[in-house]
């Protein structure tokens, strides 16, 4: 198979190998990530059986299949999963004697881009420096030369089962649930329904095309009609799903979008009181409400880096069995398997919520009012934003007291705000926090001041955010 692309270095990102297809990705190119990532796989775990699945995007089968055709010429069995979310691949490797999974996917990315993401045995997470070994092996040719044997397996209804035995409702609930037309629509509403749950499905049919929303629950403007729905159904809570399935937006009874850390909040009133002192991991873009009520609940908040094969590493070398990020990343591990899986945490929210006297709208109002803007995203080319960053921190290290273990965490009297380099876009991302709108215009001015004097970073958009306060 030939091909006129050059492999491009810029697609060997943090978590995962991602890019746009047809100018960083092509079958060529998949062929080639097959044959590296068969060749890393049987050098660091044991054994020559791997996993492949694949999203609902145009290009996947295409890609899923010279994938394999390199994954079986350095000597890897294939067991195809066919079309599955990225938990459903974790969950397969997780439970069978494979050296590692692989899953065609560019999670919740616009419909140009595809990928890869990779685990090793018992589903870990390869990430960092780790892909980048990956990445040495693809542009030194170095592989593994063999025959490997090709078989297909469905594993929907095992998978399925398994979480629906886990989950235990008090009450019938009514669920919307909005997979923006990605993958997870193929089994989410049968999931729920399995619950004892009325479901209302929105752009749950596969249109690798997402002609209705990118499927990224982490943003409201992608969740408005299922907020509809939630209001005109009168539902008791509404579920969004990333295009891969493993990250879950929720809506509350009355239609109002909950900010994914809130969820954490959520899950910590259920989980906490079984395991005083545990600590609950978020990530650096959580409200200080998360923290403050982790605290309350008689935990230990880690906060931590964002990037869910960053948190699962470091969840498994502690042993930390709850933790969740801005983004929408849950990880509920307690009696479930250590990854995040947006099936099985919804249905762990829904079970809590079966159980509460309390609607979903009125779960967080003992709360105290903050006032924080969404996340922003900040555009800085790749090849210096990392190094932006450095400098960023530095500067903010002179006069604030700053948590830099992803970025810079900057502390202010009367709130916060964190500006960290993406991993998988050439973007800064950015969130503050104030206790009042004027204390969060103060943050911002702030912010935005030290920022603009570095060359590359966009600020219009905490611009725009500092003139509607």
């Amino acid at each position: 198979m030939t091909s006129s692309l050059e492999l491009n270095p810029e697609i060997f990102r943090a978590y995962d190998i991602r890019g746009i297809v047809g100018k960083d990705i092509d079958e060529s190119i998949a062929t080639t990530m097959g044959k590296a990532i068969g060749t890393y796989l049987l050098k660091n775990f044991e054994g020559n059986n791997v996993v492949v699945g694949m999203d609902n995007r145009l290009h996947s089968e295409g890609l899923k299949k010279a994938l394999v055709e390199g994954l079986l010429s350095v000597g890897c069995n294939v067991t195809d999963i066919g079309m599955s979310t990225s938990p459903m691949m974790y969950w397969a490797v997780y439970n069978g004697d494979y050296c590692g999974g692989i899953e065609v996917s560019a999670s919740h990315n616009p419909k140009e881009y595809n990928g890869f993401k990779i685990v090793g045995t018992k589903a870990y997470p390869v990430a960092g420096a780790e892909i980048d070994k990956i990445k040495e092996i693809a542009f030194s040719k170095s592989f593994e030369s063999g025959s490997g044997v090709f078989v297909a397996e469905d594993i929907e209804e095992r998978y399925l089962k398994d979480i629906a035995g886990k989950i235990h409702l008090e009450k019938k609930l009514k669920v919307v649930v909005d997979t923006g037309n990605g993958v997870a629509g193929k089994f989410a509403p049968k999931l729920y329904r399995m619950l004892g749950c009325e479901v209302e499905e929105v752009f749950c049919n596969l249109d690798g095309t997402f002609p209705n929303h990118v499927p990224n629950p982490e943003h409201e403007a992608n969740l408005l009609d299922a907020e509809k729905a939630v209001v005109r159904t009168m539902a008791d809570i509404g579920i969004g799903i990333d295009g891969d399935g493993d990250r879950v937006g929720l809506i509350d009874n009355e239609g109002k979008f909950l900010s994914s850390d809130y969820t954490i909040i959520f899950l910590a009133r259920d989980y906490l009181p079984r395991h005083p002192g545990d600590q609950v991991l978020v990530d650096v873009k959580s409200s200080q409400n998360v923290l403050d009520e982790i605290k309350r609940l008689g935990g230990k908040p880690l906060l931590y880096k964002t990037g869910h094969s960053l948190i699962k590493l470091k969840m498994r070398a502690d042993n930390l069995i709850l933790g969740g990020e801005f983004s929408g990343h849950l990880y509920v591990f307690e009696n479930y398997y250590p990854f995040d899986d947006s099936m099985y945490s919804s249905s762990k929210i829904i079970e809590i919520l079966s159980k509460s006297s309390e609607p979903m709208s009125e779960q967080f109002k003992s709360l105290r009012t903050l006032y924080a803007t969404d996340l922003l995203e900040l555009g800085c080319p790749d090849a210096i934003k990392f190094e932006v960053m450095d400098k960023v921190v530095k500067t903010f290290e002179k006069t604030h007291e700053v948590n830099a273990i992803d970025g810079a965490r900057v502390a202010f009297p009367d709130g916060w705000a964190i500006v960290r380099a993406s991993n998988t876009s050439p973007t800064l991302t950015f969130r503050a926090e104030g206790n009042s709108k004027a204390n969060l215009k103060i943050v911002l001015n702030e912010m935005l001041n030290v920022l603009n004097g570095f060359e590359g970073i966009n600020t219009t958009p905490i611009s725009k955010v500092i003139d509607t306060l």
